[in-house]
């Protein structure tokens, strides 16, 4: 079944924002559906992102993000364990976590591309195999440009803009 919400959530790429005050700021309900919550050792990518060695531990949390109760994302984010000890920490916000450890991050470098729903995807999202997708790759940044989360999203693109203010 297919669930809708009311209007379709902007996310600006001009500011930093979490998911949760992205859809707070659209007056829809943040909320996650957790699918793992764990510390592990890192994959390729998140080595390659994050800036560190296979040896450092990281945390993994794979959940679905949902406004007012509708799923419109499924998230992979990893944190190296020096800045967020234990995933027991993170309820809904991860930023509000690493804030509460003093690492709030400052910046973000993201890049976005589309691709189709896998099958996981289409049963996490309510979707149609293969239905398009917005897919963001974020790497965020301390002040002092210590590299504390690299985050893939897959956002329902019938649901999710991202809106640039471009300037001359």
């Amino acid at each position: 079944s297919k669930t809708e919400i009311g209007s379709r959530v902007e996310k600006s790429l001009s500011t930093l924002t979490s998911f949760s005050e992205d859809i707070l700021a659209r007056g829809l309900k943040p909320g996650c559906l957790w699918l793992s919550k764990q510390i592990s050792r890192p994959s390729p990518a998140e080595m390659m992102a994050l800036g560190i060695a296979a040896n450092t531990n990281v945390i993994r949390m794979r959940r679905v993000r949902t406004a007012d109760g509708a799923p419109i994302a499924v998230e992979v984010s990893a944190v190296p364990v020096r800045f967020l000890p234990s995933p027991e920490m993170v309820q809904d916000s991860l930023y509000e976590a690493l804030d509460a450890c003093g690492f709030l991050p400052q910046r973000a470098i993201q890049r976005m591309r589309s691709r189709g729903a896998s099958l996981e995807d289409a049963r996490h999202l309510h979707c149609e195999m293969g239905a398009p997708l917005l897919m963001t790759e974020r790497r965020c940044f301390l002040a002092d440009g210590q590299i504390v989360e690299y985050c893939e999203t897959r956002y329902k693109g019938d649901v999710y803009d991202f809106v640039f203010e471009l300037q001359r």
